[in-house]
């Protein structure tokens, strides 16, 4: 059971990070997808599945231990490789076309809902949790 917890929580924003990545990259993985309503709606289907992922297991998440800060450090992974592309694309090492640009940035306000909102969530519980301990 662990290791199936282990795979949706922290193996999906390993997963996001790769998906964005060989997004971004392009090369012959996604060049099939077409740069228009249909490719964008399957970029917001993962963006939006990864997000619904990571909601289910805020909600399922154990209370008074120290995994909430574990599960904050995996849910940055995907915001430092959105910071590796913007720097890439930068320096100009990385060229992205305006839907490539859309689609990171739908990614990265996905990557900031989970990052703020998940995880505040899951601290909140983690205080009242230790709130209650103490009140007893």
């Amino acid at each position: 059971m662990r290791i199936v917890t282990f795979i949706f929580r922290e193996g999906s924003s390993i997963l996001f990070a790769l998906f964005l990545l060989l997004f971004a990259v392009s090369g012959r993985v996604f060049a099939d997808l077409p740069p228009n309503y249909v490719g964008m709606f399957f970029v917001a289907l993962v963006c939006m599945g990864y997000l619904g992922v990571q909601m289910a297991m805020a909600s399922f998440a154990e209370v008074g231990q120290d995994k909430p800060l574990f599960d904050l450090f995996f849910s940055l992974i995907p915001g430092i490789m959105l910071v590796v592309i913007a720097v890439l694309l930068v320096v100009g090492l990385l060229s992205l076309s305006s839907f490539h640009i859309l689609g990171m940035t739908l990614a990265a306000v996905v990557v900031a809902m989970d990052v703020v909102f998940n995880t505040q969530v899951v601290f909140k519980m983690n205080r009242l949790a230790t709130d209650i301990v103490q009140m007893k």
